[in-house]
């Protein structure tokens, strides 16, 4: 499957999932551990390259890269919260502030949606059901 840009998205699931097995990877210590991120990153290589050559763009790929640190990121964030509360109280502080985070975000978007374009939503559908 490619996105519109032509970077196709397994591959950008494939660099995504390199941040949390690198958390695993440091979180337990390097030695024989560092060999599984190495054959995912081989692994990552061969579906970059088609056989006739490299597939996607650098847009593409940083933005992977930054989805795989954000995920690793969270993981880290995650365990200190869970550490720093109790139940699920660490989880429902950072709903909360991804939610303050993302807010500005949307509505930057906001002037573009349209009716129209909200009723095509498939989760707009199963809700008017």
């Amino acid at each position: 499957m490619r996105q519109s840009n032509g970077f196709r998205l397994g591959l950008a699931v494939a660099i995504d999932f390199l941040g949390p097995l690198a958390v695993a990877t440091f979180a337990f210590g390097l030695g024989w551990r560092l060999v599984w991120p190495l054959i995912a990153g081989g692994g990552v290589l061969l579906l970059a390259h088609d056989g006739n050559g490299w597939i996607g763009n650098s847009t593409g790929i940083l933005f992977a890269f930054g989805a795989a640190t954000g995920w690793g990121l969270y993981i880290i964030l995650m365990k200190k919260a869970g550490n720093a509360f109790e139940g699920l109280e660490g989880l429902s502080m950072s709903l909360i502030v991804a939610a303050v985070v993302a807010t500005p975000f949307g509505l930057m978007d906001a002037p573009r949606m349209t009716l129209e374009g909200a009723s095509r939503s498939p989760v707009w559908r199963c809700l008017c059901r």
